[in-house]
């Protein structure tokens, strides 16, 4: 990831045109596929452009090991390392329920990252974190998010294909409607990153 885009929970400029809300649970194998596959060519198309701005919500409804994973990413953004902390834990992913969202793969994680050790323990052990998962998971439910991933393109829900020719379609549309968009600037559906996204599988964004 271009180094300088994250922002706690957000990543790229504060002033972009264009804001996409992920709402996501990091036992989902749906959400697992958006941010490895299609997320980084989003970031590389839009985000470093200034198009785009992502934050990232957690939706935590698979299970007690989604709420704390949620938790352990939130410690890791506590010392300014959410971003990588949370892709680290998608490529480590098992089965739903499995018992691979541990505290082992928490802590092996935080030390890959060269994260202070003592704080992020005293973190996870904070019940305000879980508060504040369990808090962001119930306004998606007021949002009529019923799984994962659940995209939001300025403010309104995105209800097409989980595959980057589809989602970048949306951007695009939303950078043309924007009042703020840059002059001269184009969509970039037609680029190599859009085509390379055409394999992606065509599910609903709340197939989990």
């Amino acid at each position: 990831m271009p180094a300088g885009l994250a922002h706690g929970r957000s990543l790229g400029d504060s002033t972009a045109p264009v804001k996409l809300d992920e709402w996501e649970d990091f036992q989902c194998p749906y959400c697992d596929m958006y941010t490895e596959q299609i997320e980084p060519h989003l970031i590389s198309q839009y985000v470093t452009s200034g198009q785009l701005e992502i934050t990232y919500h957690d939706f935590s409804f698979i299970g007690s090991a989604s709420d704390a994973a949620a938790v352990a990413a939130r410690c890791a953004g506590d010392q300014g390392q959410f971003w990588a902390y949370m892709e680290y834990l998608f490529a480590n992913q098992g089965t739903e329920n499995g018992g691979w969202a541990n505290r082992s793969l928490f802590d092996s994680v935080a030390k890959r990252l060269g994260l202070d050790q003592v704080k992020f323990d005293q973190c996870l052990a904070d019940p305000s974190m879980l508060s504040a998962v369990q808090a962001s998971t119930n306004q998606g439910k007021q949002l009529g998010i019923q799984g994962t991933p659940t995209l939001f393109i300025n403010g309104k829900q995105y209800t097409g294909g989980l595959d980057l020719s589809s989602i970048s379609s949306a951007i695009d549309a939303a950078l043309q409607a924007a009042p703020s968009a840059k002059p001269g600037s184009s969509p970039a559906s037609s680029s190599p990153a859009a085509s390379a996204g055409s394999a992606a599988p065509s599910v609903s964004p709340a197939a989990s």
